[in-house]
């Protein structure tokens, strides 16, 4: 993304469709304590919208007269294809693929579903960045460990002129330098602790020509940014829904690829079995001496987690999904992206660096390298320590920006991680960046300069 243009206008003016923070339930009472709330965190933890906290409240007062209950397998057939048109599809070719969508928990629980249908066997490799979110190594880690497999943890390229290089390249030669052993390619396309990006046109050029498959976790990005399912096609594409695309928690949303539908699922439970939402499945009696109906229903449905439907959660990432597939990836895209530039201007104007190549809708800003460590090409540019003492720890400084300014983000591997979304306005990207300004200079004011 360009993060070189100062925009001076808000962005309501440029998008007046998607002047939308009244419709957030914190945005009408976003003060505490008599100040406002600056919150930099969608990342971490994204806010429900009005409307979907009312859903939850009305579903959670409902289990109190449990007879009121309702069948809501229309609203879960509706989510799989929503999470489609929330990654960029349009809502007919969506409806034409909601069969390949599973609703779990988590999306380590995805990840490890998906690694356990890839048949990793022993001398293969999964490669994986550093410093990738562990719900998408671990699973590929403990099965490599089980299968005699390992990992292939890519290194980010060497920093170059104060700015952090984009990881393509080294995925790609990470990938030649592995040619023949490579079993999975599992990414994100924005890393979780700074935005940086990872550009997947070429790796996936590069996993289809040789047959590998590529898993995605678009937890980060989904809802936000479209993905091009179609140009991509990538083997599974999972997101966790409580950050961006504004849902409860207790979901993670599964795109697998047809090649994946006939492998068996985690769990085994009748949910998602041929006739087993009929009335004689448990008014009769299903089972026989040889034990229950073992036929799935056709699609993804059968990796979906056990359990019965959640009657409080379902109908409110309904709710949250038919807000963001009526705004479109794209446009949110274009809301966010002028206020994430206007906040790295003013970061880069206090001597931050970020990523050459980041999200339009979060950032990692860091303190700059000593010149004398720019060329030792780090494991994690990130979480290179800094003696420079005109710089605070970066936990350090988001503890005071939050303390005095109630400016609320989060530290991820060294960064400051800054996130916008359709309730930032530009007077809070300007508060935020006074009160990294105002924090700097006080740590500077208590310690000796050289």
């Amino acid at each position: 993304m360009n993060d070189s243009k100062e925009h001076a206008e808000t962005p309501h003016a440029d998008n007046p469709g998607l002047d939308v923070r009244h419709l957030f339930a914190f945005v009408d009472d976003d003060k505490e304590e008599d100040r406002q709330v600056l919150y930099f965190n969608n990342a971490g933890r994204g806010p429900l919208l009005k409307s979907t906290e009312q859903v939850g409240i009305e579903a959670l007062r409902t289990k109190s007269r449990p007879w009121a209950f309702a069948d809501n397998e229309a609203m879960i057939t509706d989510i799989r294809r929503m999470y489609l048109q929330a990654l960029g599809l349009s809502r007919e070719a969506a409806h034409l693929r909601e069969h390949a969508v599973a609703m779990v928990p988590s999306t380590s629980y995805a990840m490890t579903l998906i690694a356990r249908s890839l048949s990793i066997q022993q001398g293969q490799r999964v490669l994986v960045l550093h410093g990738q979110m562990s719900s998408n190594v671990m699973p590929w880690q403990c099965v490599c460990e089980e299968e005699g497999a390992s990992l292939v943890v890519v290194q980010r390229n060497q920093l170059a002129h104060n700015t952090l290089q984009p990881w393509s390249d080294a995925v790609l030669n990470a990938l030649d330098q592995h040619k023949g052993y490579i079993a999975a390619v599992a990414l994100p396309n924005y890393l979780w602790s700074d935005g940086s990006h990872i550009d997947l046109d070429p790796i996936a050029a590069y996993c289809h020509e040789h047959n590998i498959p590529l898993v995605l976790d678009v937890t980060q990005s989904g809802g936000v940014v479209p993905l091009a399912l179609d140009r991509l096609h990538p083997t599974a594409v999972a997101c966790s829904v409580h950050k961006w695309l504004l849902g409860p928690y207790g979901f993670s949303l599964l795109y697998v690829d047809d090649a994946l539908l006939t492998k068996q699922p985690l769990e085994f439970h009748d949910r998602r079995r041929e006739h087993a939402d009929e009335a004689w499945w448990d008014e009769v009696g299903a089972m026989t001496d040889m034990g229950y109906p073992t036929p799935f229903k056709p699609g993804a449905c059968r990796f979906d987690s056990g359990g019965r439907p959640n009657y409080i959660g379902v109908p409110m990432l309904h709710d949250a999904l038919q807000h963001l597939t009526t705004w479109g990836p794209a446009h949110i895209t274009a809301y966010c992206t002028p206020l994430l530039d206007r906040l790295i201007v003013g970061a880069r104007e206090l001597g931050f660096q970020v990523p050459r190549s980041h999200a339009p809708h979060f950032v990692g800003l860091t303190p700059p390298v000593p010149s004398d460590q720019q060329h030792d090409a780090p494991v994690c540019p990130a979480s290179v320590s800094n003696p420079d003492t005109a710089w605070p720890t970066m936990p350090r400084l988001a503890a005071a920006i939050q303390r005095h300014h109630h400016a609320f983000c989060s530290v991820r591997h060294g960064a400051i991680r800054v996130s916008v979304f359709l309730y930032t306005t530009t007077a809070h990207v300007d508060s935020f960046v006074a009160a990294l300004a105002t924090q700097l200079a006080a740590w500077r004011s208590r310690t000796p300069q050289p």
